[in-house]
């Protein structure tokens, strides 16, 4: 669940370690077990859970029409391919009749930059700054709105993020 703490991968103590540490000791082979321990606000122990791993293709973006023509797209990553199934999803959305949209950035993560330009092309101008990375140094790098074949145009849109948005979310 969001706010949960991993603590433990198979009984080693993973505080401190980096996360491509940790995701490297969560992955592995379709077959194979992992037992994850976390803490968890309210819980007075920490919960454990055994999972079988396997390869899973899930698609970063879902959506649905609600009351009102209006469009509720999840975008759950900005993952490999996400820009394009954004895309699809504004497309479908758009030939259904949305009169509005809203995107459901909760709990994403965020991803690649890549896709992030490619999904923020579809929201912003053409030529305008999607976002603006800043390093340590001061130096700063706009990254400008790309050609999209697909545009929210002039729907009207809501954003909706949480604590557990981040990154390119």
């Amino acid at each position: 669940m969001a706010g949960d703490v991993l603590i433990s991968i198979d009984g080693e103590d993973i505080r401190g370690q980096s996360i491509d540490e940790v995701v490297g000791k969560v992955r592995g082979d379709a077959g194979s077990t992992v037992t994850l321990r976390f803490t968890r606000e309210g819980e007075s122990q920490p919960l454990s859970f055994s999972l079988t791993r396997r390869k899973i293709d899930v698609s970063a973006v879902a959506w649905t029409m609600l009351e009102n023509n209006i469009a509720d797209i999840r975008l759950s990553q900005f993952s490999a391919g996400a820009g394009d199934d954004l895309a699809e999803a504004l497309r479908e959305a758009k030939e259904a009749g949305a009169t509005g949209v809203i995107l459901d950035l909760r709990n994403n993560p965020g991803g690649y930059i890549s896709e992030a330009i490619q999904i923020g092309s579809m929201f912003v101008p053409e030529g305008e700054t999607v976002f603006i990375t800043q390093v340590r140094d001061g130096s700063q790098e706009k990254h400008l709105a790309t050609p999209q074949p697909e545009h929210i145009g002039d729907l009207p849109l809501v954003v909706l993020i949480n604590e557990g948005s981040a990154s390119s979310s």
